[in-house]
């Protein structure tokens, strides 16, 4: 689908390459008779996941450029460990947050919110 849409849309401006693209694709067709790409569905949790990159890669460049004026040291490699999903315990201390802020239009005293979670058995203690 990238291949094809990036094809049409340079089709104006290089239509001899993009037919031939075009008809690697769909053999005998022409590019002059396909529609115009239509845009899909805004996926704007994508959206977010790609600022909360380039905002980490802004960090760590910043970081390692403190570290190397500070420590005379260059520093060229970096560990990042990405979850999949939350674990269970995290799950359901999101989910609460949730029902707590839905209700109040704002969060707990940290107070309350450690005596609620205190003896919680979905909450793993070795995790907490």
């Amino acid at each position: 689908r990238f291949i094809e849409v990036q094809t049409l849309l340079l089709a104006p401006i290089c239509p001899h390459v993009c037919d031939y693209v075009y008809q690697l694709l769909y053999p005998n067709k022409s590019i002059m008779e396909a529609k115009w790409p239509t845009p899909g569905k805004i996926d704007q949790s994508l959206i977010d996941s790609c600022n909360y990159l380039i905002n980490t890669v802004h960090y760590f460049r910043n970081r390692s450029k403190i570290l190397t004026t500070q420590q005379n040291k260059k520093y060229n490699v970096a560990v990042i460990y990405v979850a999949c999903n939350y674990p269970r315990w995290q799950i359901f201390v999101i989910n609460q947050l949730k029902i707590f802020f839905k209700e109040n239009l704002s969060f707990p005293d940290n107070k309350i919110l450690s005596s609620y979670f205190k003896d919680r058995q979905e909450i793993d203690k070795k995790y907490a």
